[in-house]
């Protein structure tokens, strides 16, 4: 009848319409992505413009450290900020070691055939520095006092006697200049000058054991006059006295040095100690 026609199709009209709280197929529940109903994210530093203000932009407040450089390290200007960003700036280079004049040690004693290895301690930071200013090359050992003779007198023709080597002439073995290991001027420069020129580059000698006779002194010896700032290289030896060839004053050759002067005086050679029986 047409009243049960009716009932039906508001009965179907209902269940059509009815969703389901929840439902997956609910469309409508969803607000439209970009929509006014959208909420910002948590984190955005952004203003709208309108509505809730959005949170405050981070700004960075930066704590200085000033790092000093080191004999080794670099130093810089460290900005931090709480936040945990940082940057450098304003570097400086590393100073590099200042090695002491006086403090040395042997980490391996040299030889004839090969140069010692030398340290020498850093005056700022303490640390113990190979210093190769000091490394020398060596030459075998000159054991015939005849060509020490020659190897010296052959010097006589560049530096003859009268010639210019005065309180002020420098003479450096290693090319360190003033002040580095191996250098020295007026008399001391001429002596290693030529002891160098005979034996070989080092900037080592072996004191005699006080107590020796003028028989133990040999030709290219180092002599310091007791009670005199002067130091000569032995050119010959005789019985009562020994000649020399010095700087200073100017060159001079063929001063004589009696026997009780030589006994007294500091000798420094190069030669070999003498071998034990």
């Amino acid at each position: 009848s047409t009243g049960t026609e009716s009932s039906a199709t508001s009965s179907d009209t209902s269940t059509s319409s009815k969703l389901t709280e929840g439902s997956e197929n609910s469309e409508s529940s969803k607000p439209a992505e970009g929509s006014e109903n959208s909420k910002p994210a948590e984190n955005s530093n952004t203003s709208s413009g309108s509505g809730n203000p959005s949170q405050t932009a981070h700004k960075h407040s930066y704590k200085t450290t000033v790092v000093k450089p080191t004999c080794t390290e670099d130093g810089y200007t460290l900005h931090e900020c709480s936040c945990g960003d940082s940057y450098t700036d304003n570097e400086v280079p590393a100073t590099g070691h200042e090695l002491d004049t006086w403090t040395l040690k042997n980490v391996k004693a040299p030889t004839y055939t090969e140069p010692g290895i030398h340290e020498r301690q850093c005056l700022n930071c303490g640390e113990w520095v190979v210093d190769e200013s000091i490394d020398a090359d060596w030459e075998p050992p000159v054991t015939d006092e005849n060509l020490v003779y020659q190897k010296i007198i052959s010097l006589k023709e560049q530096y003859p006697n009268g010639s210019e080597w005065g309180q002020d002439t420098y003479y450096d073995a290693t090319g360190k200049g003033p002040g580095g290991y191996g250098s020295a001027d007026a008399c001391a420069g001429f002596a290693h000058m030529v002891s160098n020129t005979v034996f070989g580059t080092y900037w080592g000698y072996r004191a005699l054991i006080p107590g020796f006779t003028i028989e133990d002194v040999r030709v290219g010896d180092l002599i310091y006059e007791k009670g005199k700032n002067h130091v000569a290289v032995v050119l010959e030896v005789f019985e009562d006295y020994l000649t020399v060839v010095e700087g200073g004053g100017g060159v001079g050759w063929g001063r004589r040095i009696y026997r009780e002067e030589v006994e007294n005086a500091r000798i420094e050679t190069r030669y070999d100690p003498p071998q034990k029986s």
